[in-house]
C-alpha cells in the first residue's frame, strides 16, 4: 500500500511543504473550520466562565473581546515579546472595518493569530496571573479564579505542541466564507423562482440605469418649471424675482393679478 503523500518524507522538504499547506486555511479549509469551531469555542468557554457581562446597570455589555483588549494593554519597556505581539494584534483587529460590529469574529481572529504567532500560552499565563484584572471582571466562583495552579500549568502545557506548528490562519477567512455563503443563498433563492436566472439583477440594472440617469439630468429643469408655475398661480408678491423671470421667459405665461 502506498503511503499517504502528506506524511511521506516527513524530514524532507516535501513533508514540510505539505505540513504548511495542511495548516493553511487558504489551502485547507477544514483546518480553518476546526480551529474556529472547536478550539476557539473551547478557549472562549474558559474566558467566558464567570465573566461579568453587564456594565453600568445593564447599559453596556462586556464581551470576551473587551476582556482580551483589557488583558493586552499597551506594552512598556519590561513587556515580553508575546504581550507586544498580542497588543499589536488587538490594534489591528480593532481597526478592521470588516469586523467593526462583530466582537465574536474579533475574538476568534485573535485566538487564530495567537496560534500563528505562538503567543497564546504566554498570553493565557499572563491573564491568569493578573489578579486585579480577574477580580474586576470575574465572579469569585469562576474557573480562572478558582483553578488550582497545577491545573493551570497542565492546561498551558497541553497548548505547547500547538505553539510549534506553522499555522497560517487568515483574518479574512470568516468574512470571505460568509460572503460566499450569502451569494450562494441568493443564487439558490433566485434559481427557485420560475422565470428568473442568477443574472436577473445585472439585467435589471442595465435596463433601469439609463432611465435613472435621464431623470437625474432633467430634475433641475423640472424643479425650475414647477417653481415658476407655483409663482404664477399662487404668489402675490409684487417684486418676486421668479415671477418676473416667468413673465419674460420662454414659457410665455403671464402672472394672474
Amino acid at each position: 500500500m502506498r503511503p499517504c503523500r502528506y506524511y511521506s518524507d516527513v524530514n524532507g522538504s516535501l513533508g514540510n511543504i505539505n505540513k504548511i499547506n495542511l495548516l493553511d486555511d487558504s489551502c485547507n479549509e477544514s483546518i480553518g473550520l476546526i480551529v474556529r469551531k472547536d478550539f476557539c469555542t473551547a478557549i472562549v468557554a474558559i474566558l467566558q466562565n464567570g465573566l461579568f457581562t453587564s456594565r453600568f446597570a445593564g447599559l453596556r455589555t462586556f464581551t470576551v473581546w473587551d476582556l482580551i483588549r483589557a488583558a493586552s494593554p499597551r506594552p512598556d519597556a519590561s513587556a515580553s515579546a508575546a504581550m507586544v505581539t498580542a497588543f499589536r494584534v488587538c490594534m489591528d483587529l480593532n481597526g478592521n472595518v470588516n469586523m467593526q460590529h462583530d466582537p465574536h469574529i474579533k475574538t476568534r481572529s485573535f485566538i487564530c493569530a495567537s496560534l500563528n504567532h505562538h503567543f497564546l500560552e504566554d498570553w493565557l499565563q499572563g491573564l491568569s496571573a493578573n489578579a486585579k484584572l480577574l477580580e474586576r471582571n470575574y465572579a469569585d466562583s469562576c474557573f480562572l479564579r478558582t483553578c488550582p495552579p497545577f491545573v493551570m500549568r497542565e492546561l498551558l502545557l497541553s497548548l505547547q505542541p500547538l505553539m510549534v506548528l506553522p499555522f497560517r490562519l487568515h483574518t479574512q477567512f470568516e468574512i470571505t466564507r460568509r460572503f460566499v455563503e450569502m451569494r450562494r443563498c441568493v443564487h439558490s433563492h433566485v434559481g427557485a423562482v420560475p422565470g428568473l436566472s442568477p443574472t436577473w439583477l445585472p439585467a435589471c440594472l442595465s435596463a433601469f440605469l439609463p432611465a435613472c440617469l435621464l431623470l437625474y439630468a432633467c430634475l433641475p429643469a423640472c424643479l425650475q418649471i414647477w417653481s415658476r408655475v407655483w409663482c404664477l398661480r399662487v404668489c402675490e408678491h409684487p417684486e418676486c424675482s421668479t415671477c418676473a423671470a416667468a413673465d419674460t421667459g420662454a414659457l410665455g405665461w403671464r402672472r394672474r393679478v
